[in-house]
């Protein structure tokens, strides 16, 4: 993974983080189609979930970057 695609990886977790945020924020939890995501909004807290999930996939992210764990992915020849 380029820098440029763990840039772009961090720009869609926070886009999607904000999305979500919205959305449930004016239709209301019924909404959100996680059944995991749904569940711990409701145990933890809306927000605390979001951020602690976002963060979660980030970082995640961030070790896959780092390791360069791409090389899963390649094809042998």
């Amino acid at each position: 993974m380029t820098p440029v695609l763990f840039v772009f990886y961090i720009f869609l977790q926070i886009t999607d983080g904000l999305f979500t945020f919205h959305g449930i924020k004016t239709a209301g939890l019924v909404y959100e189609g996680n059944p995991l995501m749904l569940y711990m909004m409701l145990w933890f807290g809306f927000f605390e979930t979001l951020i602690a999930t976002k963060f979660t996939a980030i970082f995640l992210g961030y070790i896959l970057y780092k390791f360069k764990a791409d090389i899963l992915f390649q094809t042998s020849i």
